[in-house]
């Protein structure tokens, strides 16, 4: 038999906006925060980084939607099979077509491109909020069953993740890459952008084969992780919500913010 040159399959995402890899990270999820990010296959460049307190497709949709209007429509999308991403797929396939596949759905395993960027996420955003949180769990002060407490928790700290997602999102976007020349992930994007990519690809497009694997403790079964909505036992009218402690505070002074903001739901 004739000898043969097995080829290794590599990343081969062309160009920018060839392909956006989406995902949720859900490291925060017993307290019912996930974060959401779309990626730049081609450049690294984070497109959209954001806090929600549920996972629902259209939550989804607003922070794609957010991205595709700062660096526009991408031909691709590579997501898992999740319910959280349907909205996003029908929204490729209504932009970009049908039969071309403007979305590739896939194990989350497959999705490294987003793996490595969450070791990042996690160890610089993510864990300092979640020592923050387990200290009042073990003095008593949060209940993570409790709807008063995670409403507390949610109003106080959302705009603190949010603020820290995009600190993190910024540098991330304009630090140089070794790789790439001392080129910045922005840098890389708005130079090749007008790069062409392929008509049709195959469902292993957007795989990075050399890429870790599974850095979320949930693997695949994120595929039917549903966060449901905080729900107060009275409504909050807007006079109610005017009248809560504002949480844009320095992050040191944030638990006082939810002390304060469950004592008054408490009333």
């Amino acid at each position: 038999m004739a000898n043969r040159t097995l080829r290794r399959r590599q990343y081969s995402v062309p160009a920018p906006n060839a392909m956006w890899h989406i995902d949720g990270n859900h490291k925060l999820i017993r307290w019912r925060f996930v974060v959401h990010v779309g990626k730049d296959g081609f450049s690294r460049l984070i497109v959209y980084l954001s806090a929600a307190t549920n996972n629902r497709a259209s939550t989804v949709l607003e922070s794609f939607i957010g991205g595709i209007n700062k660096f526009g429509l991408p031909s691709r999308v590579r997501s898992d099979k999740g319910g959280e991403n349907m909205e996003v797929s029908q929204f490729m396939v209504e932009h970009r077509g049908e039969n071309r596949n403007s979305r590739i759905t896939g194990r989350s395993v497959h999705n490294q491109r987003i793996e490595r960027l969450w070791r990042d996420v996690y160890i610089q955003v993510l864990d300092p909020f979640h020592v923050v949180f387990r200290n009042p769990e073990s003095e008593g002060m949060l209940n993570r069953d409790d709807e008063n407490n995670l409403f507390a928790l949610h109003w106080t700290f959302l705009p603190q993740l949010q603020k820290q997602l995009a600190f993190f999102m910024d540098a991330w976007n304009h630090h140089s890459l070794r790789i790439a020349g001392s080129h910045s992930t922005y840098q890389l994007w708005a130079s090749f952008r007008n790069l062409e990519d392929p008509d049709e690809v195959e469902a292993d497009y957007g795989i990075d084969w050399d890429g870790p694997y599974g850095f979320d403790n949930l693997g695949d079964q994120r595929e039917q992780v549903e966060v449901p909505q905080v729900e107060l036992q009275r409504h909050l009218s807007e006079e109610d919500m005017a009248s809560l402690p504002d949480p844009n505070v320095p992050f040191l002074d944030a638990l006082d913010i939810y002390i304060a903001t469950l004592q008054q739901l408490m009333q």
